[in-house]
């Protein structure tokens, strides 16, 4: 459906920038989750952009002194790409 294409993601990801500029960081939460789940479901947790908009998330939280959610988000980010470059932290 048309809501949950790509497209709308990169555009979240617009409004995102653009309400960040203005320091409407509540609004650029909303917009980046959305982008978020949107890639994610779409592009599967592995595409690109996926950790480019939890990148521009951690942003977000940073900006705001949110420094638990922005700590969070960056080790997540870390863990998918070594999962992906060497497979899981937990297996030996």
């Amino acid at each position: 459906s048309g809501k949950y294409h790509p497209d709308v993601a990169k555009q979240l990801n617009n409004l995102a920038l653009l309400c960040q500029n203005q320091g409407k960081y509540q609004e650029v939460e909303y917009y980046y989750r959305r982008a978020l789940e949107i890639y994610e479901s779409k592009l599967g947790a592995d595409d690109p952009n996926v950790a480019k908009t939890m990148n521009n998330l951690a942003t977000c939280y940073l900006k705001q002194g949110k420094f638990k959610d922005a700590e969070a988000l960056y080790k997540e980010i870390l863990t998918r790409a070594h999962e992906k470059e060497f497979g899981s932290v937990n297996s030996t």
